[in-house]
């Protein structure tokens, strides 16, 4: 009977610890998923401001005036684009695909960045000032 009692208590007590380690469990992977929508945005987001800020500035320095730019480039990023002075940074996280939009508040050349420039890794753009039109691209090192 001794035996008994004693497995019997082992048994409720595992049953017990793992009734606590599955939750917790969940809500780890919970909290590492949005934590990881998070960072993801976060970089769109100081990408999109980099490009903007550095944009009018060689708008604003005249004609002629260019500046190199260095990014590191998450994975989730899917494609840039710029539209209508606007540039738009796609990025797939957990959640799904998103766009974000950042205005670049001057003249810009439509331009749409190849799969290799917006890969995963750190990449170097030159922005200029081409008769007072900003143009982006990418200079490959």
């Amino acid at each position: 009977m001794k035996k008994a009692q004693i497995s019997l208590e082992f048994l409720l007590v595992l049953g017990f610890a793992i009734m606590l380690i599955f939750p917790a469990t969940l809500l780890f992977m919970n909290f590492v998923s949005t934590s990881s929508n998070e960072i993801t945005s976060i970089q769109v987001q100081n990408i999109g401001e980099t490009f903007a800020k550095n944009s009018r500035a060689m708008y604003y320095y005249g004609d002629g005036a260019f500046i190199e730019i260095t990014i590191n480039f998450p994975a989730q990023i899917d494609g840039i684009e710029i539209q209508q002075n606007q540039l738009i940074i796609e990025s797939t996280t957990n959640i799904g695909k998103s766009a974000s939009y950042f205005n670049l508040q001057v003249e810009a050349y439509n331009n749409t960045f190849p799969q290799e420039d917006v890969s995963e890794g750190i990449k170097h753009f030159i922005i200029r000032n081409d008769n007072n039109t900003i143009n982006i691209s990418r200079i490959k090192k």
